[in-house]
């Protein structure tokens, strides 16, 4: 019988430490390569399909009501796909994509952690660890002119770490949030004001290629998620968060303003997009023309964009992507399981006052309001960083107060 008991509690403890080699290949390994984070997803699904047989696993699973909307969500999408679609082969590579890649990787993440498994902890510092990577590396590129990882030049004059993509700006912004809850899920550790430089110092590459990557997207979700943190405690957070935002404007003046132009803005091929995009909802309202179809969709009508490539998939908007290929129906699960994790955070906020939940809640509107003109939602580095910062952002056991 003791022996028994051994066995199983040794499994355990090498379950639970695939799962920490699984989510550090894919986490920190994210924005670097796909190989090695797909490598991390399969490992990940094999440690929870064993666990699951073992351990009965997936019993947490839909514990969430959100979970069980994305679930319909994720239905939907494969309903459409299928019998809606104009390219459905095109739409089932994508949802296909999505699903395995990111999808997976939150249910199962929000398995593993409200079962204990795995701590958030160790999954909000493998985040902060793999964007501070993508923040020294956007320096050494600033530097040299070339990154270090896979020497690759910027874009123009947009920094792009190794992602190869100025667009690295809107995974910085999405992870940064990291160390707000890390911070404050870890007090007594960072009592010491030597703990609190060096997350600080660590805090500082990401927050560089952040405005040297000049993503206003990113830059605007960024802003939204300090505006939202600041009003948990507007008489002790407000000043603060007020004064790094005027110390960033005050160094980083002329970046940052020549990228808020009103005259580039309104010139910006975005808007264009964004109407051919309702043009193209409004052909098709209810259902859409299918996921990843846009561009099959406006050369088919011949709504051709004048100020970009006739080739381009999206309409760097997430909600008219939404309308124009999955309808209203699509827009409208997609708002069900968001709204319903920002409901249930606000909610136990509301019995708790914990600002953690509030730091929740922050990060989420980051998210929407970086989608409203960043880039495709199914595209997998980006989608399976929000699936991450989804699975964190359950409310589960965040009671800690400021």
């Amino acid at each position: 019988m003791n022996c028994d008991y051994i066995w199983r509690k040794r499994m355990q403890l090498n379950s639970n430490n695939l799962y920490k080699l699984s989510l550090f290949l894919y986490i920190v390994f994210l924005p670097i390569s796909i190989s090695i984070r797909q490598a991390g997803i399969i490992l990940l699904t094999l440690v929870f399909v064993y666990d699951c047989f073992k351990n009965k696993a997936y019993y947490v699973l839909f514990k969430w009501t959100e979970n069980k909307f994305l679930l319909i969500f994720l239905c939907y999408l494969l309903f459409n796909s299928l019998f809606v679609s104009m390219d459905s082969r095109t739409s089932l590579d994508v949802l296909f994509n999505a699903i395995w890649q990111c999808f997976l990787v939150y249910y199962i993440l929000s398995s593993i952690t409200i079962s204990k498994k795995v701590d958030k902890n160790y999954i909000l510092l493998l985040l902060m660890i793999s964007v501070t990577i993508q923040g020294i590396d956007g320096i050494y590129q600033f530097v040299t002119g070339y990154d270090f990882i896979k020497h690759l030049k910027p874009f123009g004059d947009r920094l792009t770490a190794s992602l190869d993509t100025p667009r690295v700006g809107n995974f910085v912004s999405l992870s940064l949030p990291a160390f707000f809850a890390y911070y404050f899920r870890n007090n007594d550790t960072f009592e010491s004001w030597k703990a609190k430089l060096l997350l600080f110092v660590a805090f500082l590459p990401p927050l560089f290629l952040l405005i040297f990557s000049k993503t206003r997207s990113g830059w605007v979700g960024f802003f939204v998620f300090l505006s939202i943190f600041s009003f948990y405690n507007v008489r002790k957070l407000f000043l603060p968060v007020f004064s790094i935002l005027v110390l960033i404007l005050f160094f980083f003046k002329k970046i940052i303003l020549n990228r808020l132009n009103f005259n580039i803005i309104l010139n910006d091929p975005r808007f264009e997009l964004w109407t051919i995009a309702l043009k193209l909802f409004k052909l098709k309202p209810i259902f859409g023309h299918g996921v990843a179809t846009f561009c099959n969709a406006f050369n088919y009508y011949h709504l051709y964009p004048t100020k970009t490539s006739r080739h381009i998939q999206h309409p760097h908007n997430i909600y008219v992507q939404f309308l124009s290929e999955t309808g209203i129906i699509g827009l409208l699960l997609f708002f069900t399981f968001i709204f319903g994790r920002l409901f249930n955070l606000l909610k136990t906020f509301l019995k708790t006052k914990s600002i953690l939940l509030w730091i929740y809640v922050a990060w989420i509107c980051s998210y929407l309001a970086t989608a409203f003109s960043a880039h495709n939602f199914f595209r997998t580095w980006w989608l399976g960083t929000f699936m991450i910062v989804f699975a964190i952002t359950s409310p589960e056991d965040e009671t800690s107060s400021f």
